[in-house]
């Protein structure tokens, strides 16, 4: 199902925005084919939804935060849950965890088999994801 070929032929900006423009949800950090087709589709139609990668201007500034928040993080007062999926391979855990070590008030949670997208894994996945936010709030 390439975009090219969902577009009619016509080369345009949301090739630039899908790369190849082919519907990959193997190589996604998605688990849930449903729900990976539910915001394929919406990201197809509707131009504000194009938002499938981070900038670089967006990487260079989530880089730059982390060394402030591992130094920051022994003064922050509010309890933090912090969630890391099993199988992230976008997201490495080493900045999470020396954060995590460094706060006295942060609940790390990894997530069995989930990837980087949790709220985008099976319903097993988003079952422990949401249940696990409902006990640190209550």
């Amino acid at each position: 199902d390439n975009i090219r070929a969902l577009l009619g032929g016509q080369e345009g900006s949301i090739l630039d925005v899908y790369g190849t423009g082919e519907y990959e949800f193997e190589k996604s950090n998605c688990m849930s084919r449903n729900r990976y087709n539910y915001h394929f589709t919406l990201r197809l139609n509707d131009p504000r939804y194009r938002t499938w990668n981070s900038t670089f201007t967006w990487t260079k500034a989530a880089v730059e935060a982390i060394d402030s928040a591992i130094y920051y993080a022994k003064i922050i007062s509010i309890p933090i849950l912090l969630f890391q999926a099993e199988k992230d391979h976008t997201v490495l855990p080493g900045g999470q965890n020396r954060f995590a070590e460094r706060s006295w008030n942060t609940k790390v949670v990894v997530i069995p088999g989930a990837k980087h997208e949790i709220y985008g894994g099976t319903d097993e996945i988003r079952r422990m994801y949401l249940d696990e936010i409902d006990r640190f709030i209550n």
